[in-house]
């Protein structure tokens, strides 16, 4: 088991999913990283709401409401799906702070907060990589699905941000 599979708390009565018993913290510990990720992501597109200023406001605003309100159901699917193979999820702010691999800067101005966004995004996707991967190894396939679910998501919110830099 793994330092941040530890972390998670594995269960006594872990269910038998079909996964690759030695493979299955790898799965939980990537989980937790994209969850973590999302999370952050959330949190930050619901900030880049809030504050996004300028010419594009009304676009912005609205753009950035639908994605972080995607962003707040995929939450509870990735952390039902750590439940679902035995694993606890993160839950609060500091064990969520330590499985994030992205941490977005408080920008001011609307390209500023579309690159951080686009940055934050990239990031996940990079996570979400890893946990396809791991789920692969695992023959975790409901996992597997999540993710590239996820990532398919993550890549087109990367293409949509990064149109909006474009002239």
């Amino acid at each position: 088991m793994n330092q941040h599979a530890k972390k998670l708390d594995l269960t006594a009565t872990s269910p038998d999913m079909g996964i690759k018993e030695n493979k299955a913290d790898s799965v939980a510990d990537k989980l937790a990283r994209v969850l973590a990720d999302t999370y952050s992501l959330y949190l930050y597109t619901q900030y880049a709401h809030w504050n996004v200023r300028g010419m594009s406001f009304f676009a912005l605003h609205e753009l950035f409401e639908k994605q972080y309100k995607e962003l707040a159901e995929t939450i509870d699917d990735i952390a039902e799906r750590m439940r679902a193979i035995g694993y606890k999820a993160p839950g609060t702010l500091s064990r969520m702070a330590e499985f994030s691999t992205i941490s977005p800067k408080e920008e001011r101005t609307a390209t500023a907060l579309i690159k951080e966004l686009i940055s934050a995004h990239e990031g996940t996707v990079a996570s979400c990589r890893k946990c396809i991967a791991a789920a692969q190894k695992a023959e975790d396939f409901a996992t597997e699905d999540l993710m590239v679910t996820r990532l398919t998501s993550h890549e087109q919110a990367v293409w949509m941000l990064g149109s909006l830099l474009e002239e």
